[in-house]
């Protein structure tokens, strides 16, 4: 039997902001995933007509695009058959015009593939910048992990999480003085491991931190001090650790810009060095 060809398709235009946060999201994919070889990554830009031949190579179609649907900036939708054409019409995005009509080339040469759009709703894409709001760049892993469903659904279940723990995190980066936390893996309620990505980030005055569950950090890259309720006061380098007990109220005193942490939560019950 011939393995369904799936085209995961990134549009937008990248320079007016989250016009192109399709593209952005595709490329979010190709960084942090492997895919199988009968499922394509392609860039479409604006390229309109000219992804013709890739779409009449392809049995079905994933469309990552900016959707003006009406609801609050960062809202995801799923659209399909009639509806692309009623509530997105491909007229309610930035491109769709020559997209709808490529589609219908598609169908009159014989060669239509099932399409579906998997969509964000932009805040800013009327004026020129190469950047994705704040707001949309915090909710595009929500949008990546949409088409990954989808993807699923379509029977691609040998996606492969690739990663590179040191990386910076690209259009999530926070900006100088806050921190990027991303959840590697869980197991229900009981164990996690998170990586955090802090850029010059102290503590606020008078804050504390004072957990439920035990935590393990691990600095990675970078340096950090650790202040503690009782005084004591923790300075890390690279590959230094420590395990902070749960109730044990500490804060940040500082970090170096940036500074790259793996953290494990979880009840642990002692610390075995």
């Amino acid at each position: 039997m011939t393995e369904k060809k799936i085209l995961i398709l990134g549009v937008g235009n990248i320079l007016y902001g989250d016009e192109g946060l399709g593209v952005h999201a595709l490329r979010l994919l190709e960084e942090q995933y492997s895919f199988p070889k009968n499922v394509a990554l392609v860039d479409g830009g604006v390229m309109g007509k000219l992804l013709m031949a890739e779409l009449m190579d392809h049995d079905f179609v994933i469309i990552l695009d900016a959707v003006l649907g009406g609801e609050t900036p960062g809202t995801l939708y799923r659209l399909e058959d009639e509806a692309l054409r009623k509530s997105l019409g491909f007229r309610d995005s930035q491109h769709q015009v020559d997209l709808v009509d490529t589609l219908i080339s598609c169908e009159m040469l014989g060669k239509r593939p099932k399409a579906v759009v998997m969509g964000m709703e932009p805040l800013q894409y009327t004026q020129i910048s190469d950047h994705l709001s704040e707001l949309c760049a915090s909710a595009l892993p929500g949008l990546v992990r949409h088409a990954l469903a989808e993807l699923e659904a379509a029977g691609i279940r040998d996606v492969v999480r690739k990663k590179n723990i040191l990386a910076l995190p690209g259009t999530n980066l926070p900006a100088e003085g806050g921190e990027f936390f991303e959840t590697l893996l869980e197991r229900g309620e009981k164990v996690s491991l998170q990586r955090i990505v802090s850029r010059g980030h102290r503590s606020g005055q008078d804050f504390w931190y004072e957990q439920d569950e035990d935590e393990w950090a691990l600095v990675l890259e970078g340096e950090a001090g650790i202040g503690c309720a009782d005084g004591r006061e923790i300075f890390l380098s690279k590959g230094d650790s420590l395990f902070l007990p749960a109730k044990l109220r500490h804060r940040v005193l500082y970090t170096s810009d940036p500074c790259v942490w793996l953290t494990l939560h979880g009840h642990f019950g002692k610390f075995i060095s």
